[in-house]
C-alpha cells in the first residue's frame, strides 16, 4: 500500500474485536509505521471531541519536505454497520461545532452506504445521461491521491476504513448479487475512494473476489494508482477486472498532485495484461489543459506500447458550471481558446450535467482522443462515459459502437473478453429510455 504518513490514526470501540479486523488493522498500521499505543480509540460519547480534533488538524500546519499533504490524512479504523438505519446525529454535529458535519460523524461510527445504485434509467433519462445500471458495493470513504477537481480529494479530512470485511461480504455483497441476478459485474468503489492503494494490507480484494467467485460474478476496481503488484497473488484473479482513471501528463502534473505519474500507472495496467487481467482505462476526467492534444497523444501511445486495453473511454470534466470550475480549478493553466468558447457558453449550459464545456468543445475533444487512439488499434472498444445521448449520436460512427449496446469500461454487463452479458432486466443502455424493447426495433 502507499507509504501513507497519516497525521492521526482512530478507531472506533470494539472495531478490533474481530481477529481478522485487528490482524487487518495492524498490518496497515506496520505499513505506515504508525504505532498501535498511539491509535485513538472512540465513542458515541467523545465522538463530538474526536470529530472536533479531525475537523481542527486538517487541512495540516506543516508537511515535511518529500511528503504529499494528501498521505497525511488522518486515518479512522471503522466497523461497518450492517443496516440501512441511520442514527441523526445533526445535534451532536453542532455542538462539535464549525467544519463538523452529520454525515462525518456516521462514518465515523461505521454507518456507510452498503451499496449504492447508479445510472437508474428513469434518472439518466431525465438527465440525459448515457451510462448502463448498476449497483455499487464500498467499504472505505475518502482517498489519498488529492485531485483538485475531485471534491473527496480536494477537501475531505480524513480517510475511513470498514474493517469488517468478511462481515460485509456476507451480509451486503451476497444478498445483493442474489437480488440482483441480472448484474455481472460490480464494482468496490466506495465514496471517493481508491480501495487499491491500501492493498495487500487491507484485503478487501481477496475476500470479495471469493464471494463473488461463489455466485459466478466478477469484480472491478477503480483506481488512479500504480500499486497493483498485490493484484498477482489473489485467489481469484480471474474474477478481477481493471479500471484506471488515466490523463495527460500536463493535467496530471496541475491537477493531481499526489497521483502516480502517467507513466507509472501504464506500467502497472501492462502488469495486469501479463496476468491476464482485463485492462479498461478511462481518460475522465480530461481537463483541456495547454498542450492537451500533445499530452493525449503521448499517453495514447505509450498505453498502445505497452497494452491492448479490452476498452479505452474518455470523458471530459462536467457535472460542473464555468462558475463553479473557475472556483475550484486555476483555469489559467488550460488551453485559452477552450476556456474562452466556455465562458462564452456559459449561460446556455447552467444547469446542463454536463457542463461546463458545450458540446462542440466535447465532440472536438472526443474525435481527437478517438482519432490518436485508432492510429494502433482497431480492436479496442471506444466509448464516451456518461455522456449525453446528443454526444452519442455524434460520436457512434467516430466510436464505432451502438450507444443501446455499447462495451464500455465498468458496466454491469462488461464480461471479460469484450462480451456483453446482458439479460432481460438489463438488455440495453439507459440511451433509450425505460420501457424500450430492443427486439421490437
Amino acid at each position: 500500500m502507499y507509504a501513507l504518513k497519516p497525521i492521526k490514526v482512530y478507531m472506533l470501540e470494539g472495531a478490533d474485536k474481530d481477529p481478522r479486523a485487528r490482524a487487518r488493522m495492524e498490518r496497515i498500521l506496520n505499513a505506515v509505521n504508525y504505532p498501535l499505543a498511539d491509535v485513538v480509540t472512540f465513542n458515541k460519547d467523545n465522538l463530538a471531541e474526536v470529530t472536533r480534533e479531525v475537523a481542527d488538524q486538517w487541512p495540516p500546519d506543516n508537511v515535511p519536505e518529500g511528503t504529499y499533504m494528501e498521505w497525511m490524512r488522518p486515518l479512522v479504523f471503522t466497523t461497518t454497520q450492517m443496516t440501512k438505519f441511520r442514527p441523526d446525529l445533526t445535534a451532536l454535529a453542532e455542538e462539535a461545532g464549525e467544519g463538523v458535519h452529520a454525515g462525518m460523524m456516521l462514518e465515523f461510527l461505521g454507518y456507510m452506504d452498503l451499496w449504492r445504485p447508479y445510472h437508474q434509467r428513469k434518472d439518466d433519462w431525465e438527465k440525459n445521461y448515457v451510462c448502463w445500471p448498476t449497483w455499487d458495493f464500498g467499504t472505505i470513504s475518502g482517498c489519498s491521491h488529492g485531485c483538485i477537481y475531485c471534491g473527496t480529494g480536494r477537501g475531505a479530512k480524513y480517510i475511513a476504513l470498514g474493517l469488517n470485511l468478511e462481515q460485509y461480504v456476507e451480509e451486503a455483497v451476497e444478498p445483493k448479487i442474489l437480488k440482483e441476478s441480472w448484474q455481472r459485474c460490480f464494482r468496490l468503489i466506495g465514496t471517493g475512494a481508491d480501495h487499491p492503494t491500501f492493498e495487500p494490507e487491507y484485503g478487501a480484494f481477496e475476500v470479495y473476489l471469493n464471494k463473488l467467485a461463489e455466485h459466478d460474478r466478477y469484480g472491478y476496481f477503480h483506481s488512479n494508482s500504480d500499486n497493483m503488484d498485490w493484484v498477482q497473488g489473489l485467489t481469484n484473479r480471474d474474477r478481477l477486472i481493471g479500471i484506471w482513471s488515466i490523463s495527460g501528463a500536463g493535467q496530471a502534473r496541475v491537477f493531481e498532485p499526489a497521483a502516480p505519474t502517467v507513466e507509472a500507472r501504464i506500467k502497472a495496467m501492462g502488469k495486469l495484461a501479463e496476468w491476464d487481467v482485463p485492462v479498461r482505462p478511462k481518460f475522465k476526467p480530461i481537463l483541456p489543459v495547454k498542450g492537451w492534444r500533445e499530452d493525449a497523444a503521448d499517453a495514447i501511445k505509450l498505453m498502445f506500447e505497452t497494452l491492448e486495453p479490452e476498452s479505452l473511454g474518455f470523458c471530459v470534466y462536467m457535472w460542473n458550471s464555468f462558475a463553479s470550475m473557475s472556483a475550484t480549478l486555476d483555469i489559467n493553466e488550460m488551453d485559452p481558446e477552450i476556456i474562452e468558447r466556455t465562458r462564452e457558453a456559459a449561460d446556455e449550459m447552467e444547469g446542463i450535467i454536463t457542463g461546463p464545456f458545450p458540446h462542440d468543445v466535447r465532440k472536438e475533444i472526443y474525435t481527437h482522443y478517438a482519432t490518436e487512439a485508432r492510429k494502433y488499434s482497431d480492436d479496442t472498444l471506444l466509448f464516451i462515459s456518461t455522456e449525453s445521448r446528443d454526444m452519442w449520436d455524434d460520436m457512434a460512427e467516430t466510436l464505432g459502437q451502438d450507444p443501446k449496446y455499447f462495451f464500455c469500461g465498468c458496466s454491469s454487463t462488461a464480461l471479460p473478453g469484450r462480451k456483453l452479458g446482458l439479460s432481460k432486466d438489463c438488455p440495453h443502455s439507459t440511451y433509450a429510455p425505460h420501457g424500450f424493447d430492443p427486439n421490437e426495433e
